[in-house]
């Protein structure tokens, strides 16, 4: 069955794509078989490196058959204050799923992103690993543990007073603990942290904490509460450690 929705956030951030992207958050109900997506539309502000309202668009497909999942999400988002742009910056992210057991399942994923406004021309990983699910029942209790390794390859741009511009490669852990509990049949709440250091140097890792509500309105309205802290310890130069951002969004399902 195919299904379309639409997202329109009113308190919301434009996508800093230096950061973590919570994936978690992306995953749909994986028990029914077939396509299934959405679009989502979002307009708002954060604070850290994006300190202006902007919005953005962005689109999720995501295909199961058996015990394979296949999705793919994409996403660009554009801002401007005062007739100058202050956002600009594009993702893209496909992951293939293979459930082995009821509690284990092997993952292998594809990610692109750029962002104008933290130096960021491109970056490109490749990676995968697996996930395992530590607590499911039939309460609306849940709890996945992800391990894995990517290695990526990106491009900052060379601007005046900096000296960290140009090629590099590396490979990094990815890792997550995910716990959502269903409080009843209208809220649930839901913990990410990522943990992402480098094999080389343990010291250069990001974090990722999301913190989040979803209140059911009706059958076909949500509203979405979540609160991110992202940091990186090694950020790239003129570009903040940490961002802190918010959003209240209102979701539709037909």
């Amino acid at each position: 069955m195919k299904k379309v929705m639409l997202v329109l956030v009113f308190l919301s951030w434009t996508v800093n794509s230096d950061a973590i992207v919570n994936i978690e958050k992306m995953r749909k109900d994986p028990s029914k078989e077939g396509f299934s997506g959405h679009m989502e539309l979002s307009f708002g502000g954060a604070s850290g490196n994006t300190k202006k309202n902007g919005g953005y668009a962005g689109t999720r497909l995501q295909w199961r058959k058996d015990h394979i999942i296949n999705f793919a999400v994409l996403r660009y988002a554009y801002g401007e204050s005062a007739g100058n742009r202050d956002t600009n910056n594009s993702f893209f992210h496909a992951r293939h799923i293979h459930q082995q057991t009821s509690w284990r399942a092997d993952e292998i994923f594809v990610q692109g992103e750029t962002d104008e406004f933290a130096r960021l021309s491109y970056r490109g990983l490749i990676g995968g690993g697996e996930r395992f699910a530590l607590i499911r029942n039939p309460k609306g209790q849940s709890a996945f543990l992800g391990m894995g390794v990517y290695y990526a390859m990106e491009r900052l741009e060379d601007t005046a007073g900096t000296t960290d511009g140009g090629r590099d490669e590396f490979f990094r852990l990815s890792t997550y603990f995910s716990y959502t509990h269903q409080i009843n049949a209208q809220v649930s709440v839901i913990s990410t942290t990522y943990y992402q250091p480098a094999l080389e140097q343990f010291s250069d890792y990001r974090l990722l904490e999301e913190a989040g509500m979803g209140i059911k309105m009706s059958d076909r309205f949500m509203l979405n509460l979540s609160l991110d802290i992202i940091h990186d310890s090694k950020p790239p130069q003129t570009v903040n450690k940490t961002d802190i951002i918010y959003s209240t969004g209102l979701e539709y399902q037909f």
